[in-house]
């Protein structure tokens, strides 16, 4: 009797430890949304190679067909998506090297900084996440260039539109570790970053870039291998995850994993498609960059102008990230260069971008032919053609416009 007593008593406390503990995991959150689709981009070709599917907006475009016929085929061949019949395992991206360097930073007096890797991550904790991401955005090699070995000066520097700090260090130029010595390169930031007077900062494109043909526009840059002459003004990258597609041309449906596509395949053409990135890496940036849209102006729903953006502007860039989708060359009227299906990335129309922070953008449109959002308004004189979208409001009317765009104070 004594030891049923002991029994029942036993299976009570389970049945009781039982239930604390079911109380206790229904008060843990749940893993990061965030870090899961970054280990499962990570991870799994299929996950990938269904974002790539996913994204792509226009599949007859020479873009496409490139990133088709060789990212994350596995994630193809293993029968999860239809069509892999007609891939080549052999072109895979997935079996290039991974280019993991120790990179240098650059200086104008000829001095090259102290030879470090670039900060890891394991895509456990996303304040560590975050961090590696903004440092591997300041300093990964993304654009290997042998042509960069002329900066040497202060004056290089600056006709290359590139900044000089105080200690020297030219920003957004590295120099990374490959099997054949040191090699300049350009880092996101070189396109994506400018000095504001008082600092530098991350993923506003650079108006001043002037790396290239002399005949571009300031300001713009041709990353596309296709034998055409399309350069075009880098996006501001602080309001990527409010837009509802990427490039200008918006070929590219967005979405989170489908961003850490995005940057991985950019940087594997970047290199030629002769190595590829740490995915954990990628991961970072993309995470990073998603987090800058909370360092954007909030919106004033009270301003007077709101009601003017919703009935004048929102058909496009609409509410709550003042971006949309995409809008016929036609309807824009502006320079449809780069939308021609010959291009690249032609889709025949340029999406609508997000609006979040466009008061600190210079350089506006594909071309950068719209020195500011006041230029796009008419509020100054511009040369660009198109976009003729709020010009039947008075001046104070637009200038209403511009208070709302500028947000809450």
């Amino acid at each position: 009797m004594r030891e049923r007593r002991m029994q029942g008593a036993h299976v009570v406390a389970l049945a009781a430890a039982s239930l604390v503990s079911l109380a206790l995991s229904s008060c843990v959150a749940p893993d990061d949304p965030r870090l899961v689709d970054a280990r499962a981009f990570r991870d799994d070709a299929r996950v990938r190679r269904a974002a790539l599917e996913r994204s792509i907006a226009g599949h007859d475009t020479p873009y496409a067909a490139l990133r088709e016929a060789h990212y994350a085929l596995s994630g193809a061949l293993s029968g999860a998506l239809s069509g892999s019949e007609a891939l080549d395992p052999a072109a895979d991206w997935d079996l290039l090297p991974e280019l993991t360097p120790r990179v240098r930073e650059v200086f104008v007096d000829g001095r090259s900084g102290e030879a470090a890797p670039i900060a890891q991550t394991d895509l456990a904790s996303l304040p560590q996440v975050l961090a590696a991401g903004e440092q591997a955005f300041d300093r990964y090699p993304a654009q290997l260039d042998l042509s960069l070995a002329r900066i040497r000066t202060r004056a290089d520097a600056e006709r290359a539109g590139l900044h000089v700090e105080e200690s020297g260090r030219i920003r957004g130029l590295v120099e990374a570790e490959t099997a054949s010595g040191w090699v300049r390169a350009l880092s996101c930031s070189g396109c994506h970053g400018r000095f504001d007077g008082a600092s530098f900062r991350l993923a506003i494109p650079n108006e001043h870039l002037a790396i290239g043909d002399p005949s571009w526009p300031l300001g713009t840059v041709d990353v596309t291998d296709d034998g055409l002459d399309d350069p075009m003004r880098p996006s501001d990258l602080r309001p990527i995850a409010l837009e509802a597609r990427l490039h200008h041309t918006g070929n590219l449906e967005n979405g989170r994993v489908e961003r850490m596509v995005r940057i991985e395949t950019l940087l594997v053409t970047q290199q030629r498609e002769r190595f590829r990135p740490s995915r954990a890496l990628v991961a970072a940036i993309a995470l990073y960059l998603e987090s800058l849209a909370d360092t954007l102006p909030e919106l004033d729903d009270t301003s007077p102008g709101a009601a003017l953006f919703e009935r004048e502007c929102a058909r496009c860039h609409a509410l709550p990230g003042l971006a949309g989708a995409w809008v016929d060359v036609a309807e824009v009227g502006t320079d449809p260069v780069a939308t021609t299906v010959g291009g690249q990335r032609g889709t025949g129309g340029y999406r609508a971008p997000s609006l979040r922070g466009v008061l600190d953008r210079r350089g506006l449109f594909h071309d950068g032919s719209a020195a500011d959002v006041r230029a796009v308004l008419r509020l100054e004189p511009s040369g660009h053609e198109g976009h003729p979208f709020g010009l039947g409001l008075t001046v104070a009317e637009r200038e209403l416009l511009l208070d709302y765009l500028r947000g809450a104070p």
